[in-house]
């Protein structure tokens, strides 16, 4: 195993072990669709993992709790990057 792929498992095994392991890994998930705040935060404290890896879940799991939780986005797939801020004109 590569150094870089080591420290990214440690680095999930402690996203991991900072969750509550007697809570639900889909109230995680509604809670970060629901809350701007939470969302906000996991992506600052997280930036280098998504919610659904974090929680042991996967892509799809989230897909499909965000289409659950707000109906209009079954047109659209939500990959978690952060929008690219453009360069003021000058």
């Amino acid at each position: 195993m590569n150094f870089k792929k080591y420290l990214k498992n440690i680095e999930k095994k402690f996203v991991v072990q900072t969750l509550d392991s007697d809570k639900d890994p889909y109230d995680y998930l509604k809670r970060y669709i629901k809350e701007a705040k939470y969302r906000d935060w996991f992506n600052r404290n997280y930036p280098n993992h998504t919610i659904y890896d974090a929680v042991g879940l996967s892509v799809a799991d989230y897909v499909k709790m965000k289409r659950k939780l707000i109906p209009d986005t079954e047109q659209t797939i939500d990959t978690e990057q952060p929008p690219k801020l453009s360069k003021p004109e000058q």
